[in-house]
């Protein structure tokens, strides 16, 4: 199975499989794929926030990496298309969640605001 590093010794990617690492810190990094036009948005400056699903238990101060992927999330699972990386990558760190049901959301998202980390 191939192993790919990021950014430190800490931090790897494995396949399509879920990733993250917590530092000496207590913050956690998360590897996370990212469709292209909310990458490009984000990328921008115009998308400064992350929903997500909370299967990771996010935390304010955890830093993402967003990957960007050439397919969606949909084609990948709808299609059959294959899980492609483009390179583009930004690295981001959690300042505010919201999350629970307060304002309409599922109780198993949230919503991050992020800023450069």
């Amino acid at each position: 199975m191939k192993m790919t590093w990021l950014r430190d010794s800490n931090t790897h990617y494995n396949g399509d499989k879920k990733m993250s690492n917590k530092n000496e810190l207590g913050m956690t990094t998360h590897i996370l794929k990212t469709d292209s036009k909310v990458f490009q948005a984000t990328y921008n400056g115009t998308k400064n926030f992350e929903i997500r699903m909370n299967d990771r238990d996010f935390k304010v101060g955890d830093i993402l990496v967003l990957r960007e992927t050439e397919f969606t999330g949909a084609e990948m699972c709808l299609n059959d298309k294959p899980l492609i990386y483009t390179g583009r990558e930004l690295t981001k760190k959690i300042t505010y969640i919201l999350d629970g049901s307060d304002y309409g959301q599922s109780d198993e998202w949230v919503i991050m605001s992020v800023q450069d980390a």
